[in-house]
């Protein structure tokens, strides 16, 4: 997977996680520990050797999931009255959930926030969208 792109993006996300289409164990050893994962459902904490860390880390797999974006729209909607729901709000919102990964979390191969960050990612989301 690395002989084309230096950081595949492996997004399996088929549902139940004993139907995925790879685990995040595998995605990670088929690419050195490079890829960017996210799949739609969850996986177990691992331990990987990253670049730039001498020993291995733990790490999430990250879960890319419909949660992240449309509690957080419907509570904008619903704190600022609209009654049009226009597409440049699902875009607003994808853009507060981006500026909410860090590097780091990017160094680790995901591209989510913490699912025990939700709540405030919602927040985030619909403070925008109701502004």
């Amino acid at each position: 997977l690395i002989a084309n792109n230096p950081r595949p993006i492996i997004f399996p996300m088929s549902n139940p996680t004993n139907k995925a289409e790879c685990s995040a164990e595998d995605a990670y050893k088929w690419t050195n520990n490079q890829c960017i994962f996210a799949s739609g459902s969850p996986f177990p904490r691992m331990k990987v050797k990253l670049d730039d860390e001498k020993e291995e880390v733990e790490i999430v797999p990250a879960q890319g999931n419909n949660a992240y974006i449309f509690p957080g729209v419907a509570l904008g909607i619903i704190a600022s009255r609209s009654t049009r729901i226009p597409d440049d709000m699902f875009l607003l919102a994808a853009n507060v959930l981006s500026t909410m990964v860090t590097d780091k979390m990017l160094a680790r191969g995901t591209v989510f926030p913490p699912v025990r960050e939700i709540r405030n990612v919602s927040f985030e989301i619909a403070t925008r969208i109701a502004a």
